[in-house]
């Protein structure tokens, strides 16, 4: 028989699964046995400091146009609700502001509780960290991070806009005591994947990474910036790292030698580089275990290097490990007006036994200044969502120049037609204006299967030409709009002039 949970666990478990903020706090208010078990889950997770500098005293801090702020200095006696709320939190995400809270923090708030906290640890029970870096720079990163305890397995530093001319102290400062503060650290994040690549020094310090300090760290994700070569050895002398996705440093020469199992236990990697760094990284590293590889080229590549640069990536991976690799063609070949790919997938019909790419394959064409005709087959029979639609290109992303796509035999399933053709709009705005050789595909045979795939095609392409006849009527009605506001806008300042005279 199973056991029969006690009062106290129904207690707990009820609170876990109170999925808003309200129910929570009626249930700590309830009675003395739903108080505490509702405040652990309260307080589990904190998105900024604001609720936390509410629990000093009322006369200690102020709000002045929605900035939160102390007014005098902290006593001791100050920090009893701080701590014992403080010691409740397990993921601490500070964002500044946030859509849960009413305030925003002043950063002197910062600066206030480092000079008078009683205790050296402010957050003992944390395991995740976030910082917002858009908002709160970097500045006061290390000070936060000195309020933390060891326990930390996540920390996540945000997405740095750096520039050569101002290279980023706060940055580095944050970046150089994480290795002796966390010996716990699991995963490391740093920028976001489509991140412009910053081409000054490495910010990042060599005393990041002590392999006998970060002997548990899985996960290393550095993006927008090159790493420094002492860096990348230490990266491979790692015991447990799963998951390496950093941009190489730039014109390295390599000079130091690899352990013979550098980089064995990494199985999954994201390289950004130029052509010429590739070739020479790879002629001394290996990653003989990663099963997942995907390369991007930022410059573009001589001729002469191409060749080498393919076999370079032979070279490094395993074949008998090495199961999906994806290499960005949209950076390697950025004057490519026409992409023709899978040939001799185009030539025969689909079956069950066909290795076909995703349709998220499709970004990086998507991506390219300057293609305008696209063949490439894909699986069209994975599920798409619509959020996948929504976020299926990076912010900020102009319009792709593809005019023309063919599918070849691609497969296609009944169920979701209306969906696939939303995503290759949001790839490819431009589809649809041309009728017929907006979207090809192969003849199909005779047999009903055949009819299917058509008529299936046949009805994403006809979604292509609606959806792209409705944005150019929006496009049309905005640029109407915006002259006819112009025109407003000309004739008041006209007559303001005419009065003044």
């Amino acid at each position: 028989m199973h056991r029969a949970l006690l009062i106290q666990e129904i207690t707990c478990r009820i609170c876990s699964l109170a999925n808003d903020l309200s129910s929570l706090a009626m249930l700590a208010r309830t009675c003395k046995d739903t108080h505490e078990p509702a405040i652990c889950v309260l307080w589990e997770e904190v998105q900024d400091l604001a609720p936390l500098v509410q629990c000093f005293p009322h006369d200690s801090w102020s709000v002045v146009e929605t900035e939160l702020t102390f007014t005098r200095p902290l006593a001791s006696e100050d920090w009893d609700r701080f701590l014992h709320y403080s010691r409740h939190i397990r993921n601490l995400r500070l964002r500044n502001p946030t859509r849960a809270s009413r305030y925003r923090v002043h950063s002197s708030v910062i600066s206030t509780l480092d000079a008078s906290r009683p205790e050296p640890v402010l957050f003992p029970c944390v395991h995740i960290f976030e910082w917002d870096a858009e908002m709160l720079g970097y500045e006061l990163l290390d000070t936060c991070l000195g309020f933390l305890g060891a326990q930390v397995r996540y920390i996540h530093l945000g997405h740095p806009h750096l520039c050569p001319d101002r290279p980023e102290c706060g940055l580095r400062a944050g970046l150089s005591a994480i290795a002796h503060q966390f010996p716990s650290l699991e995963h490391v994040y740093l920028g976001h994947s489509f991140a412009d690549v910053y081409r000054g020094p490495p910010p990042i310090s060599e005393a990041l990474l002590l392999p006998e300090r970060l002997s548990a760290l899985r996960t290393f994700c550095i993006y927008g910036f090159p790493i420094a070569e002492a860096v990348v050895y230490a990266l491979a002398t790692l015991p447990s790292l799963e998951i390496l996705k950093v941009t190489l440093p730039f014109d390295s020469t390599w000079s130091g030698t690899f352990p013979s199992k550098a980089f064995s236990t990494v199985k999954q990697v994201f390289l950004r580089m130029t052509a010429p760094d590739y070739i020479s990284f790879s002629a001394v590293a290996k990653f003989p275990s990663v099963g997942e590889a995907y390369l991007e080229v930022i410059d573009v590549p001589k001729q002469s290097t191409t060749n080498g640069f393919y076999e370079a990536i032979r070279r490094q991976f395993s074949p008998r490990s090495l199961l999906q690799l994806e290499v960005s063609p949209a950076g390697t070949f950025p004057y490519a007006v026409v992409a023709f790919i899978g040939s001799v997938i185009a030539d025969c019909y689909w079956c069950v036994n066909d290795t076909l790419p995703t349709m998220t394959a499709l970004v990086p064409f998507a991506l390219h200044p300057n293609l305008s005709d696209l063949f490439v087959p894909f699986d069209g029979t994975q599920p798409v969502s619509l959020s996948g639609i929504k976020d299926a290109l990076p912010p900020g992303t102009g319009r792709s120049h593809v005019t023309s796509l063919g599918v070849g035999y691609s497969p296609l399933t009944v169920s979701h037609p209306q969906l696939v053709a939303a995503y290759l709009s949001r790839l490819f705005p431009r589809l649809g204006g041309q009728e017929g050789r907006s979207l090809m595909w192969g003849e199909c045979d005779e047999t009903a299967e055949g009819h299917q795939l058509q008529e299936r095609w046949k009805k994403v392409r006809e979604l292509l030409t609606c959806f792209y006849a409705i944005r150019e009527d929006e496009r049309d009605i905005t640029a109407r709009e915006l002259t006819q506001s112009q025109e407003t806008a000309r004739l008041r300042c006209k007559g303001s002039t005419a009065d003044h005279h």
